[in-house]
């Protein structure tokens, strides 16, 4: 995690998920608000670890894998 540095020196959960490319971009044009593909400006190889630990996980527990398929047919 040496992509993070210093944890503290993020003030939310949601600016640490930002920083590691993980979030929407938002575009808004008038009174619409449309979210987006993630920005990828950001640290990608801490993004690359981060997903790819994800899939590992999906992929290794049964559990974890029916919750994802549960709510992608929701």
């Amino acid at each position: 995690m040496s992509q993070i540095d210093d944890i503290s020196r993020f003030k939310s959960k949601e600016r640490l998920a930002s920083y590691a490319g993980l979030v929407p971009r938002l575009e808004q044009s008038g009174n619409r608000d449309m979210g987006s593909h993630i920005s990828k400006r950001d640290s990608s190889i801490l993004r690359f670890i981060l997903v790819n630990a994800a899939h590992t996980v999906i992929m290794h527990s049964g559990k974890m894998r029916k919750n994802i398929e549960h709510s992608e047919k929701s």
